[in-house]
């Protein structure tokens, strides 16, 4: 099982929480990060018939981070609407 960020899916995750209390999961089963597969770190499915479980437990700096990337992208780009989030 791959998580977006790990501190925060040992807090916050039910879908990992409730397995490890009840003993049907363990913290050891999480491979690795989005992250560490993404910076090949850890190579995440080593093969076709591996089955890939990914948790989005979601933070809001990568939030910000692809908000960020693709509001740069449509500036470049010419497109897109800028509009104030406060009035």
């Amino acid at each position: 099982m791959f998580v977006d960020h790990l501190e925060t899916a040992l807090h916050e995750s039910g879908d990992i929480l409730i397995p490890i209390s009840e003993g049907a999961f363990r913290q050891s089963n999480l491979a690795a990060t989005l992250g560490e597969v993404l910076a090949e770190t850890h190579p995440g499915r080593t093969n076709d018939d591996a089955v890939t479980v990914f948790d989005a437990v979601g933070t809001g700096i990568q939030d910000l981070a692809v908000a960020s990337f693709f509001v740069n992208a449509a500036r470049a780009a010419g497109t897109g609407i800028d509009f104030p989030f406060f009035a």
